[in-house]
């Protein structure tokens, strides 16, 4: 590449080339750049390119720590902080300054940074202003984090007081009809325990969007197991309601069968899969939890004897504060921390219509 082609390149590239003559003086080096003849008077241009420090106060600064460098002989260069010029046009010209020094002749390298620091600026801008908005989204999150668990306390209280009422009942000779009564409002405080647990599960899943699941075989829950410790915890209502849950393995299905999940979160999807189930079954129905593994995936199916699903609620079944008709004392919670939380690691969750009547609930899990 000819010297000529070279200087045309760096005028092309904003770069003003400067020799030194002596203690802050100099004489140009090859081609100007565009931004020079743009902004600056002939007048100017003269003075700059032999006296830069003369038009622009802060090269006259860099050039005091440049005359030091220059005169230790180092390697490398010495750069600038970008500054930004007033030019007699009155357009802001954003610049930097080098100096180096090459087989014995000391350089100032002026350089116009033009749309480059402009992009470097817009992009340094809107990371200051992301910054800004996560301290702020924070904030407000620990807000609400503070006082969803007041309200959770408050709703505790009474509730653990309502529950010890109850295991005091059930020690006193009551009747048939009692005891029957008795059942009934434990199975109201359940759910209305299940229902401060949903909002408690719900937020968590929501903040924890990026929470990562261990895909070690050993330390992923056995969904079998996990099925099964949820059915015998929702006996009580099970019998209450005379509908038994039982459970079916598909062919080549055995336990342990491991699942990328978390044992809590897992176990809470079942809770709300089937009490969803139970409230929409009749008496002396029967819930069926089928479990099947195909491929790499287990696919876990709840089949209910129900009324089926609204076709005005069946579209946004699975967003939040749905619910189903009738059925004002639930909150619209559970379907919706099923999907994000069986979203969030990797699976798929739906439900369709069974020829037989009711509802099938399903959701599919990778094998841990």
């Amino acid at each position: 590449m000819s010297d000529r082609i070279f200087e045309l390149l760096l005028a092309r590239d904003g770069v003003l080339v400067l020799e030194r003559k002596g203690p802050k003086s100099f004489r140009p080096r090859g081609s100007s750049p565009e931004w020079l003849s743009r902004c600056f008077r002939p007048a100017q241009i003269e003075v700059l390119t032999r006296e830069p420090g003369e038009v622009f106060h802060f090269v006259d600064h860099f050039l005091d720590d440049a005359e030091a460098w220059w005169a230790r002989g180092e390697s490398g260069d010495l750069r600038s902080e970008p500054w930004t010029e007033s030019a007699v046009t009155g357009e802001e010209i954003a610049m930097e300054a080098c100096a180096c020094l090459v087989e014995g002749h000391c350089y100032l390298i002026l350089r116009g940074l033009g749309a480059e620091f402009a992009r470097t600026q817009r992009v340094l801008q809107t990371g200051r202003e992301l910054a800004l908005a996560h301290e702020r989204l924070q904030g407000e999150t620990s807000k609400k984090e503070i006082l969803l668990h007041c309200i959770v306390h408050d709703l505790n209280g009474p509730l653990s007081g309502i529950t010890s009422a109850f295991d005091l009942l059930e020690h006193e000779k009551l009747s048939k009809e009692g005891l029957r009564i008795l059942g009934l409002g434990r199975h109201a405080a359940l759910q209305q325990s299940n229902f401060i647990s949903d909002l408690l599960d719900t937020f968590r899943a929501e903040v924890s969007t990026l929470e990562t699941v261990s895909t070690n075989a050993a330390a992923c829950p056995d969904i079998v197991s996990t099925a099964a410790s949820v059915i015998e915890a929702l006996a009580p209502v099970s019998d209450c309601h005379e509908t038994p849950i039982h459970i079916v393995l598909g062919p080549g299905t055995g336990a342990p069968l491991r699942v990328i999940a978390e044992r809590n979160r897992l176990e809470r999807i079942f809770y709300n899969l089937l009490q969803n189930a139970h409230r929409h079954s009749p008496r002396r129905s029967e819930i069926i939890i089928t479990i099947t593994r195909e491929g790499d995936e287990v696919f876990v199916s709840v089949d209910d004897s129900g009324g089926g699903i609204s076709p005005r609620v069946a579209p946004h079944l699975f967003q939040k504060f749905i619910r189903g008709k009738g059925h004002s004392g639930k909150a619209g919670l559970g379907l919706y921390f099923c999907r994000i939380t069986v979203e969030q690691w990797g699976g798929k969750i739906g439900f369709e219509s069974r020829q037989e009547g009711g509802t099938r609930f399903w959701f599919r899990l990778k094998c841990a």
